[in-house]
């Protein structure tokens, strides 16, 4: 027993050294969500294979409480920097590992302080089979038939008489973007050195916060990831670094017009097209090439005196 006990401890010290371990959730607001303070429903988080990467992925559905999960670089590796992390997913659900903890990790490795965001999402049901029914004809592969069409209209009703998920989203991101800044001494953060990176959706979000903020909410480094869907055609007030990567069929139109309102206006950005790419690569220790953004990321933001 003793040591079955002293290689536990040895394994959980070299993890924590590593800085393998997320912290508590920290809720974004002191009761409910404003907005969404009659809300019945429940979180869920479901496991799945994924026909595409043939590996076990993990979606999360009917997010009601609005949270951020931080990532903490091991002492000794912080650079002082902070990125909120937004997994995409359609604003209906949230692609949890590709999309979230494994691109956490991947920062607080290089010693970047991460914050996943678990913003919320519209309405997938109230039972579990309605609920793994969205999950499976979204995620799992699963072919759409006429009563999976029938739930998803009555989901899409329903959603839509609980409000606008892509404003709540952007709620959530500036509250979020908040606390890391009024907390950026607890952390070990430079208050001027909280980014933001988002997926498809999650892209889409860090693209409207970036459009619309105050001081103590503004991204002061922005990376957009296959998520440039709905770019605007006209600066933000106070841009700020842009990256931008996707698919090489996502970057024809909107994501390569962004980069050249940037690039036009002499303002720092990087875009990188990946061949052979599938949408939702995120960030899978896989050994595909699309990973290499991660590297390509952290070189643009040294670059920008992001990160020393």
């Amino acid at each position: 027993m003793k040591k079955i006990l002293t290689t536990v401890f040895s394994a959980a010290l070299l993890l924590q050294c590593m800085g393998l371990f997320a912290q508590a959730p920290i809720r974004l607001y002191p009761g409910k969500a404003p907005g969404s303070e009659n809300w019945t429903h429940k979180e869920v988080t479901l496991d799945y294979m994924s026909p595409i990467w043939h590996e076990m992925n993990q979606v999360v559905l009917n997010v009601v409480d609005p949270v951020i999960i931080p990532y903490l670089p091991a002492p000794g590796t912080e650079t002082g920097a902070a990125m909120l992390v937004c997994p995409g997913g359609g604003f209906y659900a949230l692609s949890w590992n590709n999309e979230g903890t494994q691109v956490a990790q991947w920062f607080a490795d290089h010693g970047i302080a991460a914050f996943i965001l678990k913003y919320r999402v519209s309405y997938s049901g109230d039972t579990m089979e309605d609920i793994q029914s969205v999950a499976d004809h979204n995620y799992g592969g699963v072919p759409q038939d006429d009563a999976y069409r029938a739930l998803a209209e009555r989901n899409r009703k329903k959603s839509a008489e609980l409000g606008d998920f892509r404003k709540f989203a952007h709620d959530d991101a500036c509250t979020a973007l908040r606390y890391i800044r009024s907390h950026a001494a607890e952390y070990g953060i430079k208050p001027d050195k909280i980014g933001m990176v988002g997926f498809s959706a999650g892209g889409i979000l860090s693209l409207d916060v970036l459009d619309d903020h105050d001081a103590s909410s503004k991204p002061n480094l922005v990376g957009c990831i296959y998520g440039a869907f709905f770019a605007k055609d006209e600066l933000p007030a106070d841009p700020c670094p842009l990256f931008i990567a996707a698919t090489q069929p996502e970057i024809p139109g909107k994501a390569s017009d962004l980069y050249a309102l940037w690039t036009k206006n002499n303002l720092p950005s990087e875009i990188h097209s990946f061949t052979d790419a599938t949408h939702g690569f995120g960030y899978r220790p896989n050994g595909r090439a699309e990973n290499i953004w991660t590297t390509l990321f952290l070189n643009f933001m040294k670059k920008t005196n992001f990160i020393e």
